[in-house]
């Protein structure tokens, strides 16, 4: 072939001079690109569908669709392309007022989103690419411009009015500012710089600790900084999370002919990216389950002298090291008699008398628990609020639910610190250290001698005139004591202040935090492990798994937690 030229052993070279092409990384940059211009393209089609008339929004929406069909072509991905191109041309008929952008062509565009996110991955991963969407949009294009007819076709693969909700494609990369990347480079050559200086002072002879100390001082100081920057590169915005979820309101609440408005706050939050990705799926479920369950019908909520439309809020804020996230509807609230009656009916609830709030909530979590009668398209087989508790669970973090018959149902997650670093304040059990997040200890204070001969597992301390219920950590995770003294840590937790009661206090650090055995994950109160200067591994404990909400009454007892793990089953 013209250009080409053979090395010797009958292969095929690429020309002289001609540029090496690293189409790796094209492909990477585009999985990157593609899946922000996804996000973006649905964003606005809800928009659109709100305000019709906005045509900068429709300019936008095929500014955006173009892009990725052009860089589609240039990675080669022809079915994303050839896709993307009819979808180009849906909207140049927006443009040119050939047809109004109504909302069954949303529905229509919407899924033509979802099939191109599946198109992408499907490219990625070399798989195949077949799709009936293309053929759809095609038909709209006939019927729509050239006949006038504005039925839309339906997809061949789903039921009707089954809401198929957002197709997710876990990111695998980060958008990083190229001045960060400059910092870390200059950290590097700084500590580079010390760690040489370091080193010939340890050569030297006559060299005074003082000086030593000095020089190592000055290059922990460059590691931490090295650290926390390089920490912040993994950090995103809630944001796109968040707004995902504004797409599941409107397919939901089609599905179930409701009206539902939905509101997102706390965009700007930062989280780790792996929480982030790992928030996408129970957040869906408990949005879902806000429409669905949560939301009546028009007619019946104007019966209730009610707005006819429903509210959805999802709201997202940082609380005492703690990322917290809500699900506010303001719907019928849990129907506690239906519950009942069904938790009896499948074995879950023995006795006559009317259980708990607490025991309610765990009953509607339980595996395979629905109060519907028959699975609807949208939910009725009970997969739903499991789902969301056991990615919870895996996350180490807590579902709060709260209830207001007629007025709606809250739904808070609370997760734990869940970067690779965070600072700590360590205290020791015995012979074992654990590590408290730094964020959620207030003071320590020494537990009196009158109380220290008591043998219970918990008590109340007096401190400035107010109680504090507090909690001895060697009853609770069961290790021998190693001082008679003990004192007190004042921990902050949603329900309140409380202590822990530790043997010794071993003050403020900044730890790494290391992934342990699935089998200690399960126990409440561990939310990971680290490794201590002196080389032991330490447990870090979650405050409030561990404390639980009893510590704010005097009355009840403990919960009956599972025993915390001890450290031989973490060490490798």
């Amino acid at each position: 072939m013209s250009g080409e030229h053979d090395d010797g052993n009958g292969a095929k070279a690429a020309p002289t001079g001609a540029p090496e092409i690293d189409r790796d990384a094209l492909v990477r940059e585009f999985a990157s690109e593609s899946d922000e211009q996804l996000d973006a393209l649905v964003q606005d089609l809800l928009v659109l569908e709100e305000h019709p008339e906005e045509a900068e929004r429709l300019r936008s929406l095929f500014r955006t669709v173009h892009n990725l069909k052009g860089n589609a072509h240039i990675v080669g991905f022809d079915a994303v392309m050839a896709l993307a191109h009819v979808v180009e041309d849906v909207l140049e008929r927006l443009l040119d007022k050939a047809a109004l952008p109504s909302g069954e062509l949303v529905s229509l565009l919407l899924e033509a989103a979802d099939e191109l996110r599946r198109l992408v991955a499907a490219s990625l991963a070399n798989k195949p690419t077949d799709s009936t969407m293309r053929d759809a949009l095609v038909r709209w294009v006939d019927a729509n411009v050239a006949q006038g007819d504005r039925a839309l076709p339906a997809q061949a693969d789903a039921p009707a009015g089954a809401p198929r909700g957002p197709v997710v494609v876990p990111r695998r990369g980060l958008r990083v500012d190229i001045s960060k990347l400059d910092r870390l480079l200059d950290l590097m050559g700084e500590l580079s710089i010390s760690r040489s200086h370091l080193g010939a002072m340890l050569e030297r002879d006559g060299v005074s600790l003082a000086a030593l100390k000095n020089a190592h001082r000055d290059s922990e100081q460059l590691v931490q900084e090295l650290q926390e920057r390089l920490m912040q590169l993994r950090l995103v915005p809630m944001g796109p999370v968040l707004r995902q979820q504004l797409r599941t309101v409107r397919d939901v609440a089609q599905a179930s002919d409701k009206q539902v408005e939905a509101f997102v706050e706390g965009e700007a939050v930062e989280v780790d990216t792996a929480l982030a990705e790992s928030l996408r799926a129970p957040l869906m479920h408990l949005v879902r389950n806000a429409v669905d369950h949560g939301i009546e019908a028009p007619a019946a909520r104007t019966a209730k002298g009610k707005p006819a439309v429903g509210r959805v809020t999802i709201t997202a804020w940082s609380e005492a090291g703690r990322v917290v996230v809500r699900v506010q509807d303001d719907g019928q609230g849990l129907d506690r008699q239906a519950i009942v009656e069904k938790a009896r009916e499948k074995g879950l609830l023995a006795g006559p008398g009317e259980p708990s709030d607490e025991e309610l909530h765990r009953l509607i979590c339980a595996p395979g628990f629905s109060t519907r009668e028959a699975a609807s398209t949208v939910s009725g087989r009970g997969v739903g609020l499991d789902v969301v508790r056991g990615a919870i669970e895996k996350l180490r973090g807590s579902l709060r639910i709260e209830s207001r018959p007629g007025h709606g149902t809250t739904f808070t997650i609370r997760l734990p610190l869940t970067l690779a670093l965070i600072d700590g304040f360590a205290v020791q059990v015995g012979e074992q250290v654990y590590v408290l997040p730094l964020e959620v200890v207030e003071e320590c204070v020494e537990l009196p001698k009158a109380q220290r001969q008591s043998a219970a597992v918990k008590g109340i301390l007096e401190l400035r005139g107010e109680a504090l219920p507090y909690l001895r950590l060697h009853q609770r995770l069961e290790v021998a004591k190693s001082d008679e003294r003990e004192s007190v840590v004042v921990v902050k937790t949603p329900a309140g202040k409380a202590g822990l009661a530790v043997d010794r206090l071993r003050g403020t650090a900044q730890v790494a935090v290391k992934p342990i055995p699935a089998h200690v994950r399960q126990a409440p109160g561990v939310a990971g492990a680290t490794v201590l200067g002196d080389g032991r591994v330490a447990l870090i404990l979650d405050v409030e798994a561990l404390l639980g909400p009893e510590l704010s009454q005097d009355a009840p007892e403990l919960s009956p937690h599972p025993p915390v793990p001890h450290l031989e089953e973490v060490t490798p």
